[in-house]
């Protein structure tokens, strides 16, 4: 059989279980559970990371794209990948977006949002 003891930086030793899980719940400690919810961006830190001005933040956050050229994003990040790590202008994770053309050029588009 295979068991899977390592994730990137998750580590199976730091892991629990969904029945753990309730019975902490279960048990009234339910700010115990807090801990073991880990946040999802440190699985996408191989991606580069595009910082957007708050223009362009509440652009992109109202499901437009975000054009390279217009947002002044270096076209360069994107040589060994399509998708990056999107951030607010206040350094909040947005999520994931990718690289595509677009009637006026190249522009990112949110592919996966972590953020509300």
């Amino acid at each position: 059989s295979l068991e899977r003891t390592v994730c990137g930086e998750y580590k199976k030793q730091a892991c629990v279980s969904l029945d753990e899980l309730e019975q902490l719940f279960i048990n009234g400690k339910s700010s115990d559970i807090e801990k073991y919810i880990l946040p999802v961006e440190p699985l996408f830190a191989h991606l580069p990371k595009v910082v957007l001005s708050e223009f362009y933040t509440k652009l992109c956050l109202n499901g437009c794209e975000i054009y390279l050229d217009k947002a002044r994003i270096d076209k360069n990040i994107f040589q060994n990948t399509l998708e990056c790590r999107l951030y607010t202008f206040d350094n909040r994770f947005i999520g994931i977006a990718s690289l595509g053309e677009f009637d006026d050029g190249q522009a990112l588009k949110v592919k996966h949002r972590f953020i509300d």
